[in-house]
């Protein structure tokens, strides 16, 4: 979905594709633009996209400024040179807004990629010991495990329609958003490529994994701290003096 625009993204792309070549110039100062949109799984290119956001920022603009000098002349009052100002903001606003939307989107997916992830990797581990194949290990996650088991699902379904397992593996940590992900998924194939044991890559992996998750806790903890004792004397303590006081 396009955030920030007043025009439904059917039409928005339909418009767009007018303005293709404004969106190659604009998405020439975002070189990683293309790696954002994949991994936020849009399906546009970032000349289309580039396209999508200049329009998007063109009508919101052009629509703003013109509902300024209506309530001026309603009023009897000149608001051109205001108008023009608040359009030329609304423009870059939008603009800017659409085109860091798959940032933001990329980085949410991963969050929640990793939530699960640790619990994912665990079960496919316990598979493998168990003698099951990597494929039906993989297959094994493809639910319960929230956006960890969408990628997973993914990976499948492209497996199952003939391509190589190692292919999908290495184009999968290439467009996932997690570094947790694109390592473990990296181990994976590594582990294929050279005939090696996955489930010994894995296990290390899932070591890692778990040391990581403990250290963000570790370091979220420290940094709650400080925001704790300001909570107390901000909403505790000054409140109780200052009645104290009066």
């Amino acid at each position: 979905m396009i955030p920030f625009t007043l025009l439904p993204e059917k039409l928005l792309y339909s418009i767009s594709k007018s303005f293709l070549a404004i969106g190659r110039f604009l998405s020439s100062f975002f070189p990683l633009l293309a790696t954002w949109l994949k991994q936020a799984e849009y399906p546009y290119s970032p000349r289309e996209f580039s396209a999508m956001a200049f329009v998007a920022g063109l009508f919101n603009s052009l629509f703003l400024f013109a509902m300024l000098n209506l309530i001026g002349s309603l009023i009897s009052r000149d608001f051109i040179v205001i108008a023009i100002a608040i359009a030329g903001a609304m423009f870059l606003f939008t603009l800017l807004s659409i085109l860091a939307h798959p940032v933001i989107v990329s980085m949410r997916r991963a969050r929640q990629i990793d939530t699960n992830l640790i619990n994912a990797v665990r079960q496919i581990l316990i598979e493998l010991h168990s003698g099951v194949t990597l494929f039906s290990a993989m297959k094994s996650v493809t639910v319960g495990y929230g956006e960890a088991s969408v990628e997973f699902k993914n990976r499948i379904s492209r497996i199952e329609s003939g391509t190589p397992e190692a292919d999908v593996l290495v184009d999968a940590s290439a467009s996932n958003p997690s570094n947790g992900m694109k390592r473990v998924l990296w181990q994976i194939s590594n582990a294929l490529k050279v005939g090696s044991d996955v489930s010994i890559a894995l296990d290390a992996q899932l070591g890692d994994l778990t040391s990581e998750r403990l250290e963000q806790i570790r370091r979220y903890g420290q940094e709650l701290s400080p925001w704790t004792m300001m909570y107390m004397l901000v909403a505790i303590i000054f409140p109780s003096l200052g009645v104290t006081t009066l």
